[in-house]
């Protein structure tokens, strides 16, 4: 869906044909979700998962989709259609999180992973 949503993204401009640009985290894990409020109902999740997914998003580069660890195991467990590219690796809590940049193969190329 990530990388869906970059593609549909790169056929966006702005009013004075600048392209929008979007950063994406993902982060695989436990999260609590649920409806808050009384006269505005919302829908939110919250937790260490969504935490560190932020901080993917924030260390991300423009245009790319930035993953942990535990995401890139999960999609090379359930999807073969996947390559991977190191990241920077982000700093959580005081510990250093590996990561990664995700693109999809398409039959004998790679998508751009927007260096």
């Amino acid at each position: 869906m990530a990388l869906d949503m970059l593609e549909e993204v790169r056929t966006v401009t702005g009013p004075d044909g600048s392209s929008l640009k979007i950063r994406i985290g993902v982060h695989s894990g436990v999260l609590a979700a649920g409806v808050i409020g009384r006269n505005r109902l919302r829908y939110n999740i919250w937790g260490e998962t969504v935490n560190i997914a932020n901080c993917l998003e924030a260390k991300s580069r423009p245009m790319a989709v930035h993953v942990s660890e535990a995401s890139r195991k999960y999609l090379r467990d359930v999807e073969s259609s996947y390559t991977f590219q190191a990241g920077t690796g982000v700093e959580y809590n005081s510990n250093k999180l590996d990561t990664y940049f995700v693109a999809r193969k398409y039959a004998n190329r790679v998508s751009s992973m927007a260096m």
